[in-house]
């Protein structure tokens, strides 16, 4: 195929010598040629960079470089690379994953066909190199369908708000012009969600494509599968100001986002509490509760219904289904229309408590 585009896959590495090679390897034996391989070392103490040097040294007609900083974090990681970035598209990967042999030719055959800002693509799900254990889900309204962002600005953060489409970037090819600043924000899981929000407001047309591409890869010592519910309480809260300081900065829309927003939020806090709770017992869960629940309720003050009652109804079995079946969340479902999506999270809250 024509290969006008040189495509950045960019990787953000930091202790990954059990897995950089499978990563590396996968693009550089990509059927589609004219990429440009940046890795950027964030201050790896293990054999990571030795590792990659090697593969640099034996491979000297790839375009691949290595950058190596001070440890920072993956925002700011990521950040770097993309302000070094020559491609005219650009592909963010996760060190421990790995692309198929055609990745690269597929994304670009999508871009080239529909001459769109994002092509999103589909993922395995791996627990080992053979082992699969399912891949993404894309809704029926956007597979395979070439969506003006411009028109539908609203409904797609409302969707990337409630969990109804995947934000994460590795799962995209992005025209590299589109990113005309840094997006990713230092210390804030969630990242992904936040930079595609943003994102965004630079968006003209994405394509949501079934064709599955990539190989996400669940490292069981990660950092992703420690549950410290406390930190992700606050972490919570963090990127609910993040995303209502992008709502109010980029997007000429009412304060609906907004109290979407803030009701999952609260969905996530209540659950965080829940989990600390059943994990840490009802001192800890008081002392957790107490801490956060001023900030929260500063936070929330836009909304027209009550968060967080007393302690003990937190994490009371009927208090989870009573908040949202009354009648303020029925006048969202009304605002939005959606009352699907809601009974979706309904039954997720269901589905916590027969676990009580």
């Amino acid at each position: 195929m024509n290969e006008q585009y040189k495509v950045t896959v960019s990787i953000a590495m930091y202790n990954s010598q059990d897995y950089i090679e499978r990563c590396l390897n996968s693009i550089i034996n990509q059927t589609y040629t004219n990429i440009e391989i940046i890795i950027v070392n964030d201050g790896s103490t293990d054999k990571s960079q030795d590792i990659v040097n090697k593969i640099i040294e034996k491979n000297k007609e790839k375009d691949i470089k290595m950058y190596t900083k001070d440890n920072e974090g993956l925002s700011l990681t990521r950040n770097f690379a993309l302000k070094i970035a020559s491609g005219e598209f650009i592909v963010m990967m996760d060190s421990d994953d790995w692309l198929e042999p055609n990745a690269i030719e597929k994304m670009v055959e999508i871009q080239k066909k529909y001459n769109c800002d994002i092509v999103k693509y589909n993922y395995y799900i791996n627990l080992s190199e053979v082992q699969t254990t399912g891949i993404g889900k894309i809704v029926n309204k956007y597979k395979n369908k070439l969506i003006n962002v411009k028109e539908k600005k609203e409904e797609i953060i409302s969707d990337l708000i409630l969990g109804n489409l995947t934000s994460y970037t590795w799962s995209m090819l992005i025209r590299k012009n589109i990113i005309t600043e840094d997006l990713f924000f230092e210390k804030i899981h969630l990242e992904d969600k936040i930079f595609l929000i943003k994102l965004i407001s630079n968006v003209n047309t994405m394509f949501f494509s079934t064709e599955t591409l990539y190989h996400y890869f669940i490292n069981q010592n990660g950092l992703m599968h420690k549950y410290d519910f406390e930190h992700y309480l606050q972490q919570d809260i963090c990127v609910c100001q993040k995303i209502e300081q992008i709502i109010n900065e980029y997007y000429d829309i009412n304060n609906q986002l907004k109290i979407l927003n803030n009701t999952m939020t609260s969905y996530s806090i209540e659950r965080n509490l829940y989990n600390i709770y059943k994990t840490k017992g009802k001192q800890e869960f008081i002392r957790v509760y107490n801490k956060i629940k001023t900030d929260w309720k500063t936070i929330s003050s836009n909304v027209n219904y009550k968060y967080l009652k007393k302690s003990k109804y937190a994490v009371f079995k009927d208090y989870f289904i009573k908040k949202w079946e009354n009648s303020d969340i029925e006048e969202i479902v009304n605002i939005y229309n959606k009352a699907i999506k809601l009974d979706r999270l309904k039954e997720k809250v269901k589905k916590i408590i027969k676990r009580m």
